[in-house]
C-alpha cells in the first residue's frame, strides 16, 4: 500500500498538459516516399514539369537524414512544390502545418511557404525580402528565416489569425482571413508560387525532411515538443507529457505490486 502511495504521489508532481484538440492528418519523413504515415492517409502529389525533384540525403540538425529535394525554376512554370488536398480532412479555419526545409538561395527576396488559392493568387505564407516570415498581404514580421538552413517552421491557423513559429519560439500572429482553405479548392501548395494572376516567380528550390499536417490549432507547449523531436511521426497530435506521465504511474504501479507479491512469498 505504502508503494502505491508512493507512486501515485510520483505521477502527481509529473506536469500534465491537456490533450490536444488538434487530430494528425498527414505526416510525412521522406524516407524515399510521399507517403503518409498516418494509417490511411494520403500520399502528397508533387509539382515538378521539369522532373529534376526527388530524394537525397542531406545533414539535418548534425544527423545525416533522407529528404525531398525541390528542385526547377523561378519561372512559375517550371517551379517544384507538393500540394496536399484537404477536402474532408481539414477544417477551412482551424489548421495547422509543421515543416522542417530550407530554402537553397533567393536571400532578400520573396520565398513562397504556403499558399491556399490554388496557385491563383499572391496572397500566401512567405519568406519576405526583408528575410523575415510574412503572410501577404496582411502583415510582415522581425521572424527572420535564412536561405541556407534547416529550420522548424509552425503555421496555424484558427480564431481568426494566422501564427507562425520557429524552431519552437520566435512568432507572429495576423488578424487575417487570407490563410483559410475557403479562399481556394482546397489544396495546401507547399513552395510553388502562384502561375496564374501575375505570378512573379517568388520561389527557391530547397529540401524538406518532415512535414505534418494537423486539424486543428496547436498549442505552443506541442510546437515546443515538436521542434524538439522533428523527426517522429506521432501516432497521436503530438508526443504528449500526460502520455508519459501516464505510463510511469502505472509503471510504479505496477512495480509496487510485483515487489509486494516477492516479499510475501518470501515471508510464507
Amino acid at each position: 500500500m505504502i508503494r502505491l502511495l508512493a507512486a501515485a504521489a510520483l505521477a502527481a508532481l509529473i506536469p500534465v498538459l491537456p490533450a490536444s484538440a488538434a487530430t494528425l492528418v498527414g505526416s510525412y519523413g521522406f524516407n524515399n516516399s510521399l507517403a503518409s504515415a498516418v494509417p490511411g492517409g494520403q500520399a502528397l502529389t508533387l509539382i515538378d514539369p521539369k522532373g529534376k525533384s526527388g530524394f537525397g540525403t542531406d545533414t539535418v540538425f548534425g544527423e545525416q537524414r533522407t529528404v525531398f529535394n525541390f528542385l526547377g525554376s523561378s519561372s512559375p512554370s517550371e517551379q517544384s512544390g507538393l500540394s496536399f488536398n484537404t477536402n474532408g480532412l481539414l477544417v477551412s479555419n482551424d489548421y495547422s502545418v509543421a515543416l522542417t526545409f530550407k530554402f537553397n538561395e533567393r536571400n532578400s527576396s520573396w520565398r513562397r511557404i504556403l499558399d491556399v488559392s490554388g496557385r491563383t493568387s499572391d496572397n500566401g505564407f512567405y519568406v519576405d525580402n526583408g528575410n523575415n516570415l510574412s503572410v501577404f498581404p496582411s502583415s510582415g514580421s522581425n521572424v527572420n528565416f535564412l536561405s541556407g538552413s534547416y529550420r522548424n517552421v509552425v503555421l496555424t491557423v484558427g480564431g481568426g489569425k494566422a501564427s507562425a513559429f520557429v524552431d519552437g519560439g520566435s512568432s507572429f500572429s495576423s488578424t487575417t482571413p487570407v490563410m483559410n482553405l475557403t479562399n481556394g479548392p482546397g489544396l495546401l501548395t507547399f513552395f510553388a508560387d502562384n502561375n496564374v494572376g501575375g505570378g512573379k516567380g517568388e520561389w527557391s528550390s530547397g529540401s524538406i525532411a518532415a512535414l505534418r499536417i494537423y486539424n486543428g490549432v496547436l498549442s505552443a507547449e506541442e510546437i515546443a515538443e515538436l521542434n524538439r523531436v522533428p523527426f517522429v511521426a506521432p501516432t497521436a497530435a503530438v508526443p504528449e507529457p500526460a502520455t508519459w506521465a501516464m505510463m510511469l504511474a502505472g509503471f510504479g504501479l505496477v512495480g509496487g505490486t510485483l515487489r509486494s507479491r516477492r516479499n510475501s512469498l518470501a515471508l510464507a
